[in-house]
């Protein structure tokens, strides 16, 4: 099946703004910024507020790709493209963060071996709940109601019930309460996208979409000077202008008319759209070593982020490009 040009530009952009959003986190958490440079800060929110579509598109994308696919899920094709690149990319941040602690690598079912692997522990669950999902929104009828009730009390209310009655005796499952607790929020991606395949005119979508991105940036930089700290709750992906900014965003790129991409650059596009997965994997470990290595741009807060975001793009997208003609490897890694 030909891959849809719109979808892969979408990801593109997706996996760009991830590594711009942690290249920028080392500006964002600065206090001092907002005090010693105020243009690098409003900068740095910008970026952060224009970045925060990523994780959402994600989402969207998964489920409007299923939605709109004649196709029966493949649970097992799901499992080796998902579970076998997550404990992989597990075990090589477990080791190359903490190469003298082997009796922590089983701590992946209680916590992330990195930050950014929070994402598999939802998107896991989600994906394999979307033809549920689907189903539901396609042929909704009494006869679908029980199975969804009883998903939504299992995931809504029991499990997350079991996480609190858990931290009573001090045990905290990431599990639990990432992959189960934090679920029925992001199952909205999937159970919206009936509503959002009707084009939306284009000037009212970018009005829309600048005025969403407007505001949340003021509430964000509000909120961190009232509070002297930096406050990043408007950045979470299920709050109400990133959630709804990303849905305007995905509707006015899915209609857009993109047929003038071809040659070179659509092979580009499709190229870093294939390894988008395995660059969001490992760059936060092209990130590391540059650090380590001295390769990082700590400079200007309007530049540094910029540069540092190429770099680690370029790099990833090198090493997922080579990983991608060993079989093998790009079985297990991406």
């Amino acid at each position: 099946m030909r891959k849809n040009i719109n979808i892969e530009v979408l990801r593109c952009l997706a996996i760009l703004a991830v590594i711009l959003i942690h290249n920028s986190a080392p500006y964002f958490v600065d206090n001092s910024l907002m005090h010693r440079d105020i243009l690098g800060w409003g900068v740095i929110y910008f970026y952060y507020t224009i970045s925060r579509f990523c994780v959402p598109v994600f989402f969207i994308i998964s489920a409007y790709l299923y939605f709109t696919s004649n196709k029966p899920f493949q649970y097992m094709k799901r499992v080796k493209r998902l579970i076998l690149p997550f404990l992989a990319w597990s075990l090589i941040y477990w080791y190359f963060l903490n190469p003298h602690s082997w009796g922590t690598f089983w701590g992946i079912l209680s916590s992330p071996r990195v930050y950014h692997l929070w994402f598999l522990y939802i998107f896991i669950g989600y994906s394999f709940l979307l033809p549920l999902l689907m189903s539901f929104a396609k042929n909704a009828n009494k006869n679908e109601y029980k199975p969804i009730v009883i998903l939504v009390f299992i995931f809504a209310i029991t499990l997350p019930s079991l996480y609190q009655f858990l931290l009573l005796f001090g045990i905290k499952i990431v599990p639990i309460s990432g992959f189960y607790f934090d679920i029925p929020a992001y199952l909205v991606f999937a159970l919206v996208v009936p509503f959002i395949l009707k084009k939306m005119k284009k000037a009212y979508g970018i009005a829309l979409y600048s005025a969403l991105i407007i505001m949340n940036m003021i509430l964000a930089m509000i909120s961190t000077y009232q509070n002297r700290s930096f406050v990043d709750y408007w950045f979470t992906d299920t709050t109400f202008f990133v959630f709804t900014s990303s849905l305007v965003l995905f509707n006015g790129f899915i209609h857009a008319d993109l047929s003038f991409i071809k040659g070179k650059l659509a092979w580009l596009i499709y190229k870093i759209g294939e390894c988008s997965f395995g660059i969001y994997l490992c760059h936060v470990l092209v990130t590391e070593i540059m650090f380590r290595y001295g390769f990082c741009y700590f400079g200007s807060p309007i530049i540094g982020p910029l540069v540092n975001s190429a770099i680690v793009f370029i790099a990833s997208f090198i090493f997922c490009l080579g990983c991608g003609y060993i079989k093998y490897i790009r079985a297990i890694l991406l």
